[in-house]
């Protein structure tokens, strides 16, 4: 993770891989005892290094603003298309994540000091 600038990392569930984010190159994965690292969402897919959380079935991302806002996308680790679960109407700033039964994403947002949280598993 250090050799490519990376940070905020987090262990998948099921403690196979080591996600972690890298300025400007997106979100990478690598096993946790280390290895090689493989790109898993280009820039443009991550816009902030802050805006993942992964559950054991897929990984939540806050995307690039779009007219609507910003719009919270679920990753598929089976390789499913990506989906738009909701769009948020100010961005996600740090310390995103999923909670352990993977019903809820967890989020701060930019203008309130408050965290929010948004329930997620009835959209998968």
């Amino acid at each position: 993770m250090t050799h490519n600038g990376g940070f905020c990392g987090e262990v998948s569930p099921d403690g196979k891989w080591l996600y972690y984010s890298v300025p400007t190159k997106g979100l990478w994965k690598m096993p946790p005892d280390g290895g090689e690292a493989t790109q898993v969402l280009a820039p443009p897919l991550l816009p902030s290094q802050y805006g993942f959380g992964l559950a054991a079935d897929g990984m939540f991302a806050i995307g690039t603003r779009q007219p609507e806002g910003y719009p919270v996308v679920f990753y598929s680790f089976d390789g499913g298309a990506p989906r738009t679960l909701t769009t948020l109407n100010r961005p996600a700033l740090l310390f995103t994540t999923v909670s352990p039964d993977g019903r809820w994403f967890l989020y701060s947002s930019a203008g309130d000091p408050k965290y929010e949280i948004m329930q997620v598993d009835n959209f998968r």
